[in-house]
């Protein structure tokens, strides 16, 4: 079983002599992405998101260069809604290309061919290293030479903490080629920003991880959201997407709520919390209230372990 991603923002993209793309995120336990595998005398796949499970088969066997697909059965018992910002896509194809190669006797493979095997890792690698290992993640960047970025920090998240997942129950971020026509009509980020985006990774948001300090890592993940979405503001309209969530935002620092952000292209926004008690609270006011009611929450930990594998081919994470 697999975890979700939140992705805080990218650290650079449209010049071509530095490395592009890069950012920061967070693996979260809630929602997952749970599959079953088991060996049958013909290949089947059953339960949610099939066409795309089916479509990373096909990629898969095509590029480990065999002539037919798996003698096996994937069931899908459990995964997020598609294009919500959550990463869905990179754990449904990493967690289909682990159960693969365990079926065919590999455990042991690295990240790169893992990514490549299913044709994931175009842009940001945070669900790719997170889905070794769980945690805070930061990704260099990457050159055109490189198949991945580089992980360039993973730290475990104090356990206490608390994600809550707010999000319309309709509507989709940008996805496929969208998201690639999106990326061709942005100006480039400056050096000047993507500099001062790095910094506050090391200057804050990593130390603030590593001591516990909650205020200053929430604040820092909110400076960050907030620069990193402004550089997609003639897509967005702003720094997030669209005007809604753009009033979503205010009000949540309205109520004093410090960490706040967009996962990559939205919508689901989340609000960090100090602890499952606070996240609580937090939800039952704002089910409540006007600005709030019409939306979903989950609660959600940090993923701290990575996916997770049981005998029978299961794959799970919480």
């Amino acid at each position: 079983m697999a975890s979700s991603r939140l992705h805080f923002g990218l650290l650079s993209f449209g010049q071509c002599q530095r490395r592009q793309f890069g950012g920061v995120g967070v693996m979260i336990q809630q929602p997952t992405c749970k599959l079953y595998f088991t060996s049958s005398s013909s290949f089947d796949v059953a339960g949610k998101l099939s066409n795309r499970v089916l479509a990373f088969v096909h990629h898969w066997t095509q590029w480990h260069g065999h002539s037919e697909l798996p003698l096996c059965r994937i069931e899908v018992e459990s995964v997020a809604r598609e294009h919500v910002g959550l990463g869905v896509g990179t754990q449904l194809g990493l967690s289909v290309a682990s159960g693969l190669n365990r079926l065919s006797g590999r455990s042991e493979v690295p990240i790169t061919e893992l990514v490549q095997s299913v044709g994931r890792g175009a842009r940001s690698a945070v669900g790719s290293y997170g889905f070794l290992s769980g945690g805070l993640i930061v990704d260099a960047g990457k050159t055109d030479t490189e198949q991945i970025s580089p992980l360039e920090a993973r730290l475990p998240v104090p356990a206490s903490w608390r994600w809550v997942l707010i999000c319309p129950q309709q509507g989709s971020g940008l996805s496929g080629e969208s998201e690639g026509q999106a990326f061709e009509q942005l100006p480039p980020v400056s050096e000047a920003v993507s500099e001062r985006l790095k910094s506050e990774i090391q200057e804050e948001i990593l130390p603030a991880v590593r001591e516990h300090q909650f205020e200053r890592f929430a604040q820092a993940v909110f400076r960050f959201g907030e620069r990193a979405g402004s550089c997609f503001a003639t897509v967005q309209g702003g720094s997030y997407h669209g005007q809604e969530l753009i009033r979503r935002v205010d009000w949540l620092r309205s109520l004093g709520i410090e960490g706040v952000g967009q996962s990559s292209w939205g919508p689901t926004l989340f609000a960090l919390f100090e602890d499952e008690s606070a996240a609580e609270s937090f939800v039952t006011y704002a089910q409540q209230d006007p600005m709030g009611e019409s939306l979903e929450y989950q609660i959600a930990s940090t993923d701290n372990s990575g996916a997770r594998f049981f005998e029978g081919l299961s794959i799970e994470g919480e």
